[in-house]
C-alpha cells in the first residue's frame, strides 16, 4: 500500500549544539544538548523511522529495502535514500571543515561525497557562516593556518538571515556560525574532515580529531564567486501560494513553497518527494489520507504516488532527486 509517510528523526548530541530543536521545533530529544535531528535518513549512522501507517515503527531504510520503487527511477538500483535531510542547531560555531567529492569519498571512506544546501530557519543578529576561501592558499598554508588558528581570517564570512539559501559544494571549506538554525539538504554521507575546532575539548577533556592531510587532498583552495549562494528563482504563478527554486544539482533539487490556501503536486515515477515544514501548519491529502504536519515535521512521498495536495498556511521545503 502506498501512502504519505511521516518520519521521526534520529538525534545527534555534538558538543556545539543547543536546545532549540526541542524548544522551537518540538523535537522529543530529551533535555540535554541536541545538535542535529536527521529527519530523512537511511544512512547507518542515523536511521529515521516511520511514524504512521502500515510501516509504523520500521526504519525508513528497512521499508525502502522492501519498496525500492518508492525512491523513483532516477535512483537507479539504489534501495537507500540518496539524500539526507537534517535540522542543525548551532549554539556554538561548528568546526571549520570540508567534505570530499564522490570519487575521493568512495575510494578512501567507502561512502558518498557531500554537497549540501543550507536553508536558514533563523539567525541571531550578526550571525554568519563560513563558505570558501577569500584568497588563494597552498596546501602548506592550509596546515599552518589551521595549526595556529589564523585559518578563520582567510575564509569568506557570509552574514545570514532567515530565508537565506546557500549551496555548499563538496571541497568547500565551511562552517556554520553560532546562533544559526538550519535545515540542511545533502547527499547521503557522513564524511567530514575537520580542519579547525576553536580549541575545544570533548567530555573527556581531549581535543576532537582533526583531519588535515585529507582536507589538503580535497579542499578547494582558490576563491569561487558562487561558493556560497544557491540559485533562488521564483516559479511561475501558483494559485494558493508561491514557490522558489533554491538549488538544482546533480544530486537533488530543492524548492521552498509558501501556502496560503492549497497547492497541488504530483509525485511521478521518477522521484520521491521529501517535505519538511519550516513554518506554520498544513495537511497533506492523498485520496482518503489526511496527514497533519507542523513546523519541524517531515514527510516522505513515494515516487509514483501521483496527485496530492498541501492545504493550510505554511512554508515548506520540497526535495526530489
Amino acid at each position: 500500500m502506498s501512502y504519505i509517510i511521516k518520519l521521526t528523526p534520529a538525534f545527534k548530541d555534538y558538543l556545539w549544539g543547543g536546545h532549540r530543536l526541542r524548544q522551537e521545533l518540538r523535537k522529543d530529544c530529551g533535555m540535554g544538548i541536541t545538535a542535529e535531528s536527521w529527519e530523512l535518513s537511511t544512512h547507518p549512522d542515523g536511521l529515521c523511522r516511520i511514524e504512521n501507517g502500515a510501516g509504523a515503527g520500521e526504519t525508513l531504510a528497512a521499508w525502502l529495502a522492501d519498496h525500492p520503487t518508492a525512491l523513483g527511477t532516477r535512483a537507479g538500483r539504489r534501495t537507500d535514500a540518496p539524500v539526507l535531510i537534517k535540522f542543525i542547531d548551532a549554539a556554538q560555531n561548528l568546526s571549520v571543515q570540508v567534505h570530499p567529492d564522490d570519487a575521493y569519498a568512495r575510494r578512501v571512506e567507502g561512502d558518498a561525497g557531500k554537497t549540501e544546501l543550507w536553508y536558514v530557519l533563523d539567525a541571531a543578529e550578526g550571525a554568519e557562516v563560513i563558505c570558501g576561501v577569500s584568497a588563494p592558499l597552498t596546501r602548506e598554508e592550509l596546515a599552518e593556518k589551521a595549526a595556529d588558528g589564523s585559518i578563520v581570517s582567510v575564509l569568506n564570512h557570509v552574514p545570514v538571515k532567515r530565508g537565506d539559501a546557500l549551496l555548499v559544494r563538496a571541497g568547500t571549506l565551511h562552517g556554520i556560525g553560532a546562533g544559526v538554525l538550519i535545515c540542511e539538504i545533502q547527499q547521503a554521507s557522513n564524511v567530514t574532515y575537520r580542519v579547525y575546532d576553536y580549541g575545544r575539548v570533548d567530555a573527556s577533556g581531549k581535543p576532537r580529531d582533526l583531519h588535515i592531510a585529507k582536507a589538503q587532498d580535497v579542499a578547494c583552495l582558490t576563491p569561487a564567486e558562487d561558493a556560497a549562494r544557491g540559485t533562488t528563482v521564483r516559479l511561475g504563478f501558483l494559485r494558493g501560494g508561491t514557490g522558489y527554486l533554491l538549488a538544482a544539482t546533480e544530486y537533488f533539487t530543492a524548492y521552498r513553497f509558501t501556502v496560503s490556501s492549497v497547492l497541488h503536486f504530483a509525485a511521478d515515477p521518477a522521484s520521491f518527494h521529501a517535505i519538511v515544514v519550516t513554518g506554520g501548519t498544513c495537511t497533506l491529502m492523498y485520496g482518503m489520507q489526511y496527514l497533519d504536519l507542523a513546523r519541524g515535521e517531515t514527510a516522505f512521498v513515494p515516487a509514483g504516488l501521483g496527485d496530492y495536495t498541501v492545504r493550510g498556511r505554511c512554508e515548506f521545503l520540497l526535495t526530489h532527486i
